[in-house]
């Protein structure tokens, strides 16, 4: 059985945790699809078919350094067990809507790969931040670049996690995006696409590995992280 496997809680990002100590080379033992970011929040992580892709602030991918870490990031095997096509996709709502239609149980996670003809996509990355390191709402503000590609190809690497899990991770939707010749990518606000290909791999065990440093122990991380995720989106 699949596990989704995590470095790191979500509500450690959101309030500046922003080191590991887990490597990328590390990180790909545990699968070979995921998505996440870089220690210093140094770009976007896309994880796929084995090979990890940092993108950096101006959108260009490139293949992650293996000595890199990461203070947050999730990963599972490509182990789908459930497919289906959808025809047109108007906006990021319409495809979570869709998505959900197919998938026969919230209460579970997923990692999902969606291969499409990109009609418009509006995407986000960021540059690295500098020690001390501000809340993650506060920092993007002066740290992301978004951008926008038209009429193009590419893959989508999506989790769907339970809304019980806010506070460790990030529920519900969250979407990642390289194109197909893997030169440009990020983080996923708002997508129109047609012919999506959609491969499911559904997760019932899930494994976190916490960061362990004096940062992480020492922070308050009793906060409500949905209204946080929602200033990052």
């Amino acid at each position: 059985m699949p596990t989704l496997s995590q470095i790191g809680t979500i509500t450690g990002l959101l309030q500046g945790i922003n080191d590991g100590d887990t490597t990328v080379q590390q990180l790909k033992a545990l699968g070979d699809i995921g998505l996440g970011t870089y220690n210093r929040i140094d770009g976007e992580m896309v994880i796929l078919d084995g090979a990890c892709y940092r993108i950096k602030k101006n959108g260009h991918a490139e293949i992650a350094d293996p000595n890199q870490c990461t203070p947050f990031a999730v990963i599972s095997p490509y182990q789908p067990t459930l497919s289906f096509t959808i025809d047109q996709v108007e906006n990021s709502t319409d495809l979570n809507q869709k998505l959900d239609a197919q998938l026969k149980t919230k209460n579970i996670f997923y990692m999902i790969r969606i291969d499409a003809k990109i009609d418009w996509i509006k995407l986000r990355s960021e540059g690295c931040q500098s020690a001390p390191y501000q809340p993650l709402a506060e920092a993007l503000s002066s740290t992301q670049s978004i951008y926008e590609l038209t009429k193009t190809k590419g893959t989508l690497i999506t989790t769907r996690c339970p809304s019980y899990s806010a506070g460790i991770t990030i529920p519900g939707f969250h979407h990642h995006f390289i194109n197909h010749d893997k030169t440009i990518g990020g983080h996923v606000f708002d997508v129109k696409c047609k012919h999506a290909l959609v491969k499911v791999t559904l997760l019932r065990r899930f494994n976190m590995q916490l960061l362990n440093n004096q940062a992480f122990d020492t922070a308050n991380l009793n906060i409500d992280s949905q209204v946080l995720l929602k200033k990052t989106e």
